[in-house]
């Protein structure tokens, strides 16, 4: 009997999914596999922590596994394309290169949700970003161009955003808590550390600080909520820039999401689907994020 391996490779967790011919066997993560945000040493060290978990978990060993598809920001890019193989190579050695599929994480998510057939995925993890496929196969995007001028409604948007709100109520005199929160989650005494830590190269984590927006907002924090239901309409406008591409607006297409702030933000959910149908009143949407692991270990089985 085969294994084959299905991985999500994203800017701040990596999941693996383990199955034979049928079934799912096993699950495991690991840290960031992003190479356009961390080293290759820690991308590796990632992919062996979710690889080693997932196949301890399906009681097999990663030399057992004979085909993997992964899936990560940049993969269609030489420059990450080549590094990544070769991680896989060395840690999956049962799979020839004809058996190691490497895909963008716009495409292993659009795959995910839709199969072969059109639909729209918006993604919204570390970063963000909007694909689309119509009933022809025409494919448009929206965002994604990276955490300095894009990656709108992310968790990377969400944390930035958060900081320059809580540093304009500073300005107004008003601290909101949300600036406290802030400096304790990163260890920070004062508001002049705060800015230099956000202000430095490399740039701060902004990304780790969405678990303590989402946490604030669910306490009721006005500050907290504002800011992801402004995700939420960031997501929107960009699912609409995409979808205007190929569809007229009153078209029924079908709306499926991704990542980890759509799969823990109820607020963020609640506004893109609310505000998605107010734009494109016959759009079918999911706000629950479909299962990008799992569709990479169904084109693994294709291989």
């Amino acid at each position: 009997m085969g294994y084959f391996a299905g991985i999500d490779g994203g800017g701040t967790k990596t999941e693996c999914a383990i199955g034979d011919g049928e079934r799912e066997l096993g699950r495991g993560r690991g840290g960031s596999s992003n190479l356009n945000r961390v080293d290759e040493a820690t991308v590796r060290t990632s992919l062996e922590a979710a690889i080693a978990a997932a196949c301890q978990h399906a009681g097999i060993m990663p030399a057992q596994v004979e085909a993997v598809c992964l899936g990560a920001a940049g993969a269609a890019r030489e420059s990450v394309l080549v590094p990544m193989r070769q991680m896989l190579e060395g840690l999956l050695p049962g799979c020839v290169p004809a058996r190691a599929q490497l895909m963008g994480d716009h495409e292993l998510a659009l795959f995910a949700a839709f199969g072969d057939g059109p639909g729209v995925i918006v993604i919204a993890g570390t970063g963000s970003m909007v694909m689309a496929r119509d009933e022809q196969g025409r494919t448009a995007r929206a965002g994604g161009w990276g955490w300095a001028i894009s990656d709108e409604g992310s968790g990377h948007w969400i944390g930035r955003t958060a900081v320059r709100a809580a540093l304009r109520d500073v300005d107004r005199g008003k601290p909101d808590t949300l600036l406290g929160m802030i400096l304790k989650a990163w260890h920070i005494a004062d508001v002049d550390s705060l800015v230099r830590e956000t202000n430095h190269i490399p740039p701060a984590n902004f990304a780790q600080l969405f678990p303590l927006v989402e946490e604030a907002a669910q306490a009721g924090d006005p500050l907290a909520v504002s800011i992801l239901r402004r995700a939420g309409g960031e997501l929107v406008q960009l699912a609409n820039i995409a979808m205007r591409k190929l569809w007229p607006p009153e078209a029924l297409v079908r709306v499926a999401t991704v990542g980890g702030v759509f799969a823990h933000s109820q607020e963020v959910r609640e506004t893109f689907e609310h505000s998605l149908r107010v734009l494109s009143p016959n759009a079918v949407v999911d706000a629950m994020p479909v299962d990008a692991a799992r569709g990479a270990l169904v084109l693994a089985r294709k291989l």
